[in-house]
């Protein structure tokens, strides 16, 4: 069901569609034949990535994370590999997947782009509600994110990824991943709340992280459970972190958020597979299907 890794993106696709960006393309090769230049050819993804952004560009590419796609609906159908009901999304039949596959060439743009200032126009979009993207989450379960879930868990990420980066992995417990993540939450920044970002008004992006990790390596819970070898190698990684933060102003990013084994996003084959096993189940049980269909709301369920 996985398929963590995506084509890499083009920023003038995202930006301003694929139509454009194939016209684009076309004029510039035209010129470049006429003109009989073989290096004025088509721009390089290189090249592609040196083109500064605007704020006004920020602002677009979270414009196009929302999805024109029918929300897909919760059901609970039996697990491949345990008996146990598991709740997966059941895709219109005519849910249109370019669609799909467009928003999450538009999501990994907008993870991979943050800033300072782009950062700073996230935060503003938290409780947009249109729908953007269906996807199952290691801890969360299935999600219909809308595209102010999509940019609140981008600004969180970002707000502590530049101590979590070095977080050693802490063994034993009973359900070890979650206390993991767990160890190194506090409630201040467990979600980007309004009062918090009022408090905070006027700070970059690499001044809250420069506090996070202060916090990191003084007063995590993670801190009590890393051994004396641990806590030493961590303090420091987390120290040089802050003096570069000091130093460039520059912000640490993850470039693997949503593309990492904790997500699962969906291709129509596995859809099709869910909804084969789920209008099965219904035929042979009558009244099953009301039973264990969720309900939707007109926009993404996850807004906060």
């Amino acid at each position: 069901m996985k398929n963590n890794k995506p084509a890499k993106v083009s920023r003038y696709e995202c930006l301003y569609g694929p139509a454009v960006t194939k016209h684009v393309k076309i004029l510039v090769i035209a010129v470049s034949a006429f003109l009989g230049c073989a290096a004025c050819g088509v721009p390089s993804m290189a090249d592609d990535e040196k083109i500064p952004l605007k704020a006004s560009d920020y602002e677009k590419m979270i414009e196009r994370l929302a999805n024109t796609n029918e929300i897909p609906t919760k059901v609970k159908i039996l697990g491949d590999n345990a008996p146990l009901l598991t709740t997966v999304p059941l895709f219109p039949s005519d849910y249109d997947w370019d669609e799909y596959h467009r928003v999450r060439k538009q999501l990994r743009l907008l993870s991979e782009s943050v800033n300072n200032e782009s950062w700073a126009i996230l935060v503003q979009h938290l409780e947009d509600e249109p729908y953007a993207m269906t996807y199952t989450h290691t801890f969360d379960g299935m999600r219909n994110a809308s595209v102010g879930s999509l940019c609140r868990k981008i600004a969180q990420d970002s707000l502590t990824y530049s101590f979590r980066q070095f977080t050693p992995w802490i063994s034993g417990g009973e359900f070890p991943v979650k206390e993991n993540v767990l160890a190194w939450e506090r409630k201040e920044t467990r979600t980007i709340r309004r009062e918090w970002l009022d408090s905070k008004k006027g700070k970059q992006l690499w001044e809250l992280q420069v506090k996070e990790c202060e916090w990191a390596i003084t007063e995590a819970p993670g801190l009590k459970r890393l051994s004396e070898s641990q806590r030493t190698t961590f303090v420091e990684k987390v120290s040089k972190e802050i003096e570069r933060l000091k130093a460039t102003h520059q912000p640490a990013f993850n470039l693997k958020l949503f593309f990492g084994r904790d997500y699962t996003f969906y291709q129509k084959q596995v859809a099709d597979k869910i909804r084969e096993k789920y209008e099965a189940a219904s035929r042979n049980e009558p009244g099953k299907r009301d039973k264990n269909r969720g309900t939707e709301p007109k926009q993404g369920d996850e807004s906060k």
